[in-house]
């Protein structure tokens, strides 16, 4: 249980940095 909720907290992270590398991105493109 223990490894599987580690590994999900990491994917979460990922994700979020994900999103938020794509949000910069766009507000670049934006300006």
């Amino acid at each position: 249980m223990l490894v599987s909720k580690e590994l999900f907290i990491s994917f979460f992270f990922f994700f979020l940095i994900l999103r938020i590398k794509y949000i910069f991105y766009t507000l670049r493109l934006l300006m």
